[in-house]
């Protein structure tokens, strides 16, 4: 190994983004960017720009209908939900230097000999991950919040007197087959997260990221995240097609339409974040267990060989964190970019004729970052 994560000091995201840049270590950095892309919520933070869009064309468009009312409610809570998120992609940062940290002191103590302690310093990482948890789920409740209110106004505008019989059948069934795939995902998630409970000790490696169960598991979440993509982009597409009306009402039903689709793949990015970072502390606290950290030990006192791998295990996995540092440094910066032109939302609404050109731009906004999404997702297989 030609270069130590140790060596490189990191207290601040501009060092990780430092270390993480660093041309002998870029090219392995990379690479896991791309095995860890179901944790990269870049791109829903780019999502959920075009949703205030949306929203904004629902508003507009259901002024004078019941559905305004809740549609109002969901502009604030989205708002509120782009502050939360820049707080929830620093501490994401935080935690990620935290661990990185965590590793280079293990790589010191090992170089001396010190084993056991290593391991117990990377199994302190399972404080890192839990927070990381924690602040998934917060992401994912708020999500999943957004997407209900949206639900209840779509349902509530597909009430409107103007709408003929057959238009309000096919937004019905259009609104049950979308709850039939959201209860779909849930339910695979939910088996993955509990095979994650049933990892044992004689799976876990010193590098967490490299176990075999960890990889079964990113597998599973890519395929998940692979059908959201592609579900939302025939729904796109069919909204390219969208019959340019006067009818208000139908312009607001499009928008939460996309809206609610749209937020069902973020709340799966959010749900698939959450289970990876489950599935490392999981491993973390599998590491501390008494007959694995004696085995870690023992392999790793066998010979000067034996050392560097472990040794060279420890240093791959502080890459790997580091590499998810500079995923979340860059989610970051995009979610600090939303932020800065949500305030005043409600108040810059689209006239009336805009609305249908408006929606076929923001469907083609989102396809195009669907497309760029799938390139990454292909890339990773």
């Amino acid at each position: 190994m030609s270069f130590l994560i140790s060596t490189h000091h990191v207290k601040n995201s501009d060092d990780l983004e430092l270390l993480a840049r660093n041309s002998l270590i870029s090219e392995r950095v990379n690479a896991k960017i791309k095995d860890h892309h179901t944790v990269d919520v870049t791109s829903c933070m780019s999502s959920l720009s075009q949703v205030g869009q949306l929203l904004q064309v629902a508003y507009a468009s259901s002024k004078g209908s019941p559905c305004s009312e809740g549609i109002i409610k969901i502009l604030a809570e989205y708002q509120t939900f782009i502050k939360n998120a820049v707080v929830a992609t620093d501490s994401f940062v935080m935690g990620c230097i935290k661990a990185i940290q965590l590793h280079a002191d293990a790589l010191e103590v090992s170089e001396a000999g010190e084993f056991e302690e290593a391991v117990q310093m990377i199994g302190d990482c399972k404080e890192v991950a839990a927070k990381m948890v924690k602040i998934s789920e917060a992401l994912l409740n708020e999500a999943d919040c957004l997407c209900s209110l949206s639900q209840k106004s779509l349902e509530e505008a597909t009430k409107d007197a103007t709408l003929k019989e057959d238009e309000r059948r096919k937004f019905e069934a259009d609104i049950n087959e979308e709850k039939f795939y959201q209860a779909s995902i849930i339910s695979e998630q939910s088996s993955i997260n509990n095979d994650i409970k049933s990892v044992s000790a004689e799976e876990t490696s010193i590098d967490i990221f490299e176990a075999k169960s960890t990889k079964e598991e990113r597998s599973r979440l890519e395929k998940l995240q692979k059908e959201a993509c592609s579900r939302l982009s025939k729904s796109l597409q069919k909204s390219k097609c969208f019959d340019e009306t006067s009818n208000s009402i139908k312009n607001a039903i499009t928008s939460l339409d996309i809206t609610i689709r749209t937020m069902t793949k973020i709340k799966t990015t959010f749900e698939n974040t959450k289970i990876f970072w489950m599935g490392v502390q999981k491993q973390c606290e599998e590491l501390e267990k008494k007959n694995k950290l004696k085995f870690l030990v023992k392999i790793a006192s066998k010979s000067n060989s034996s050392k560097q791998k472990f040794i060279d295990d420890i240093n791959g996995s502080g890459i790997c964190w580091a590499a998810l540092g500079l995923i979340n440094i860059q989610a970051s910066q995009s979610t600090q970019s939303i932020a800065k032109k949500v305030d005043g939302i409600i108040d810059h609404l689209p006239d009336t004729e805009e609305v249908p050109k408006m929606i076929q731009s923001i469907s083609q906004n989102l396809l195009n970052q669907l497309e760029q999404e799938n390139k990454q997702i292909s890339r990773a297989y």
